[in-house]
């Protein structure tokens, strides 16, 4: 058996993933610890967003609750700072505020495309005969490629 069709951990396949997240990968224990953190109502107004390089952005409900979060920076930042040297994280230098975005925008709507229909073997028989007259070999692929995707549209 090569060593290329040894099995391996799933976790040796996912740390080159977690590695490209970054400082993100933080993101999830700093939120789920954030009550503890901050208090219940700070917490129901205020969510740790994202870093930007050793500034950790928090999303806010209103104005309001950045100054509070204002007055609490210097006992915050050295809570989270903790939480993150426990789990081997990066050390948050200054927190920032933003408001939360009102809306996320709505992903698109995707209608469902219908499996292409297809194609009667004599007809295409019969284009291709028909495309050789096209003395340009790119034009006449393409005339080809149309009527394809003309006859699976059907």
């Amino acid at each position: 058996m090569s060593e290329q069709d040894a099995l391996k951990p799933l976790a040796a396949g996912l740390s080159g993933l977690t590695e490209s997240w970054g400082n993100q990968k933080y993101l999830l224990g700093l939120t789920r610890r954030w009550p503890k953190m901050v208090g219940p109502v700070l917490a129901q107004n205020s969510l740790p967003a994202y870093f930007l390089g050793a500034e950790l952005w928090i999303y806010t409900t209103h104005a309001i609750w950045m100054q509070q979060l204002g007055f609490a920076k210097p006992e915050l930042l050295t809570k989270i700072n903790d939480f993150l040297a426990e789990y081997g994280g990066p050390q948050v230098s200054d927190l920032r505020w933003t408001l939360q975005p009102a809306d996320f925008p709505a992903l698109p709507e995707r209608k469902p495309v219908p499996p292409p229909a297809p194609v009667d073997p004599a007809e295409e028989q019969r284009i291709l005969s028909m495309s050789e007259a096209i003395a340009d070999p790119e034009a006449r692929a393409a005339f080809v490629r149309l009527w394809r995707k003309m006859a699976a549209m059907r």
